[in-house]
């Protein structure tokens, strides 16, 4: 570790290559932490082990890009230690925190970059192993799909929230009555020169 400090170069180097499986010390404070997330809290032990197991550890030093937006999605990142920015959404991940969960559902590219602040220990979950978890272990998709769910709700609540606030009706309500607002709203479709 004093080395990679006088060489940061070593610490970089290593970062880019080095993937470790986890240490039988670190599958069991991975099933505690695992077990604590909103994502995987109600999984059975069995399954949080069976995760623990394919996660493999990634250090990836300060200021570093994690991914970057428009990248694959092809993992699913658990913060061991150190902080993460997920840049578009503002957003700091902690250890004990997850995120990069939602491209393994929609197989999209990443709608966000993320960057370290400081150095971080990453357990990351590539998609091959989330695949093969879900084939075998079906109560991870299910986990998966309420936690893209709630994201989305909240994505949603928080769209109609900015729209409503520019709207000069609006404009001085609060968060929650802009919310109570949004809640009574239906969208509604119509076409070309159809009478509303």
């Amino acid at each position: 570790d004093a080395m990679a400090e006088e060489i940061p170069e070593i610490r970089l180097a290593l970062s880019k290559t080095f993937r470790e499986p986890l240490l039988p010390q670190d599958v069991s404070r991975a099933m505690d932490r695992l077990s604590t997330m909103s994502l995987f809290s109600d999984l059975s032990e069995e399954v949080l082990w069976a995760i623990a197991q394919r996660l493999l550890l990634q250090h990836v030093p300060a200021g570093q890009v994690v991914f970057a937006e428009g990248a694959p999605g092809d993992a699913l990142y658990l913060v061991d230690s150190g902080r993460v920015e997920i840049v578009s959404q503002q957003r700091t991940v902690e250890s004990g925190d997850f995120f990069g969960e939602m491209t393994l559902l929609t197989r999209k590219p990443r709608s966000t970059g993320a960057v370290t602040q400081e150095h971080t220990n990453l357990w990351v979950l590539y998609r091959s192993d989330f695949d093969d978890l879900v084939t075998r272990y079906p109560a991870i998709s299910v986990a998966l799909s309420r936690e893209l769910s709630e994201r989305l709700a909240e994505m949603d609540r928080r769209y109609t929230e900015s729209h409503l606030r520019n709207l000069k009706l609006f404009a001085g309500l609060s968060a929650t009555q802009l919310e109570d607002v949004g809640r009574r709203l239906k969208p509604v479709r119509y076409r070309q020169d159809e009478i509303i």
